[in-house]
């Protein structure tokens, strides 16, 4: 086609990693084809944008820049060949593959085909490939999602509107809030390549507002442990930096302290809930608190497991095993307000994954968080983000499943692209 340029192919020398292998080829497929990375580039960060505000958006974001991405597979599958050669591609795809082999022994297959359609949001990873060859890039999408939420909870708080208040555009708080933890990563880390240069630091804390905001308290104890994890590995890792970010990290924590102790806001209403509810064995049965559902289910989870160690009992068995339970039958029967408990997940990754997938999706799931945590070692720009990003996804993770909801598994897809972004860098002229 006229608009593609005669470049040379890349020459490789004997023992250059996958990684490098994989960045010169996006960088000869930018060079090639210079109009089409251009919009590629666009479209990737859109759908970042896209992503965390709602899951309508989500879906119009990332399927245009998958679409977009097939469309270029004649330049990028040399790229794409060595991505899928990557250990941490590698080992979520096989988590993945398990997942979906698991239907054909699941106590509710049908329910297990309907959640095997979030993993489409894999896709994402070959491609927001060109995003790769520039970190400020890969980091902007959520920081302009961040600018979108924080004026439409603003907007939630004066006016009373509590689903805009928590929520933003999303029809879940949680996820909205978890990925604003990756805007709160960018924001405080990055130094280079911080999405809004040196402003970034200074406006970080708005990013906690946003968590606070969306009273999901899972996501606050994540963000806070995040930050503080980052902040730790920069003190090793980053000399020259380290003053600066301590001091935005200080302040993003005591943002979220007042928010959420001397603000009256929905989050601390929730932490003072959890505070004063009784505990579950002790709480009457017809009024049944609904913090001792997720103890509940995680404890079926685990007998179930226990019963079916090493496959565990197939995808989407998580409600025929809650709705059997003799516990849950007891606590629901006792009252019409407990009809809460009867859920379709176990509401923690770690129990799903052994639950349903048995110790070999367990191991797999395992096997991927390691892979990923392993790249947070180098001395990269993009290693405290990651690591900040990372251990946000693990809190997480320990009270929601992480696997079926498709804005949910794009953050596992973001997550394994920002580990392949920590390699040697090689800088598109195209950016």
């Amino acid at each position: 086609m006229p608009h593609f340029k005669d470049v040379p192919r890349p020459e490789f020398h004997s023992g250059e990693t996958t990684s490098i292998r994989m960045r010169s080829w996006l960088l000869w497929a930018s060079e090639k084809d210079p109009l089409g990375h251009k919009v590629h580039l666009t479209l990737g960060v859109a759908a970042l944008v896209l992503i965390p505000l709602s899951s309508t958006l989500a879906s119009i974001g990332s399927t245009l820049v998958i679409g977009y991405a097939i469309l270029r597979c004649h330049v990028l599958y040399q790229a794409w060949k060595e991505m899928f050669l990557n250990p941490c591609v590698l080992v979520l795809f096989g988590l993945y593959v398990w997942l979906a082999i698991s239907i054909t022994w699941s106590l509710d297959p049908d329910h297990g085909i309907r959640l095997i359609r979030g993993s489409r949001y894999l896709l994402l990873i070959p491609a927001l490939a060109p995003l790769l060859l520039n970190l400020r890039t890969l980091l902007f999408g959520p920081c302009i999602a961040l600018a979108i939420v924080l004026p439409c909870q603003l907007y939630g708080y004066m006016t009373g509107n509590s689903a805009l208040l928590q929520g933003g555009l999303s029809e879940h708080p949680g996820f909205l809030g978890i990925w604003m933890t990756v805007s709160s990563a960018a924001l405080v880390f990055a130094t280079k390549s911080n999405p809004i240069g040196l402003w970034g630091n200074r406006l970080a804390p708005l990013s906690m507002c946003a968590i606070t905001f969306s009273a999901a308290r899972s996501v606050l104890l994540a963000a806070g442990t995040s930050l503080i994890a980052g902040l730790l590995l920069v003190a090793f890792y980053n000399q020259k930096f380290r003053k600066r970010i301590t001091w935005t990290v200080i302040a993003m924590l005591a943002t979220g302290a007042v928010m959420t102790f001397f603000f009256d806001s929905e989050m601390s209403r929730r932490l003072s809930q959890y505070i004063e509810s009784p505990n579950a064995k002790n709480a009457a049965q017809s009024d049944f608190p609904i913090d001792g559902a997720r103890p509940l289910w995680w404890r079926v989870g685990i007998d179930n497991y226990l019963q079916n160690p090493i496959v565990g009992s197939g995808m989407g068995s998580a409600e025929p095993l809650i709705h059997g339970d003799k516990e849950v039958d007891d606590v629901t029967s006792a009252g019409s307000r407990n009809q809460f408990v009867l859920r379709d997940d176990f509401h923690s990754s770690y129990i799903t994954a052994l639950s349903e997938t048995g110790s070999i999706g367990g191991l797999l799931f395992a096997g991927w968080i390691l892979l990923v945590f392993a790249k947070t070692f180098s001395r990269a720009e993009a290693s405290p983000i990651l690591l900040a990003t990372l251990v946000a996804y693990l809190i997480f993770a320990i009270f929601n499943t992480t696997f079926y909801s498709g804005r949910l598994v794009a953050i596992t897809a973001y997550l394994t692209v920002l580990a392949l972004s920590v390699c040697p860098q090689l800088e598109s002229k195209n950016e």
